[in-house]
This record gives structure tokens, C-alpha cells and sequence, in this order.
């Protein structure tokens, strides 16, 4: 037998998503008048050092997967390349992100 599910309109997890909405609509809001800024910085900078910027870090992303690949080969589990570089990813823009604390 399947069982129903009530689906509420105020439940915890949806007022969680309401806050966290309306946090990046607010933010979205105000920050769209430095979008001229950012053109103007894009428009200045020479395409070669981001193509080298962009490179560099999908290249530290990709040798912390091999690095976490060696550690773990004696695990129980055998867990994939794509799924080790997809946990690099998250865990090195978290440390890169977070002690920045917002400030621009």
C-alpha cells in the first residue's frame, strides 16, 4: 500500500526555501547596478590570462581528484574519477570561498 503524503504549504523545509529565495532575489536586486562594473572589467581584461586562469584552477581540480584517487585505492568502496573531481570541486571552492567571508 502507498501511502499519502500530505504535501503542506508551510512545512520546514519549503520556509527554508522561501527564505533562501527571497535571500537571493534580494542580493540579485542589489547588487545588479556593479553589473556595468563587471562588463567594464571583462571588456578590460585580456582573454588569454582568464582562458590561463580558468585552466589553472580546472587543472588543481582535476590533480586533487588524483591525489584523493591514491589515498583512497585501498578503500572499501571504489568510488570513480568523476565522482573524486566532483568532490575536489566542492571541497577547494569551499576553502577558497568561505574565508573570504562575503567581502568584496
Amino acid at each position: 500500500m502507498a501511502s499519502a503524503r500530505k504535501h503542506h504549504f508551510f512545512n520546514a523545509s519549503r520556509i527554508v526555501f522561501y527564505i533562501l529565495s527571497l535571500l537571493v532575489f534580494y542580493f540579485a536586486l542589489h547588487y545588479i547596478s556593479k553589473l556595468e562594473d563587471i562588463k567594464a572589467l571583462l571588456l578590460a581584461m585580456n582573454p588569454l590570462w582568464l582562458l590561463l586562469a580558468v585552466t589553472a584552477q580546472i587543472a588543481s581540480y582535476v590533480l586533487n581528484a588524483f591525489i584523493l584517487r591514491v589515498l583512497l585505492k585501498n578503500g572499501i568502496n571504489k568510488i570513480g574519477f568523476f565522482m573524486l573531481f566532483k568532490i575536489s570541486l566542492v571541497v577547494i571552492f569551499v576553502n577558497q570561498a568561505l574565508p573570504t567571508g562575503g567581502q568584496v
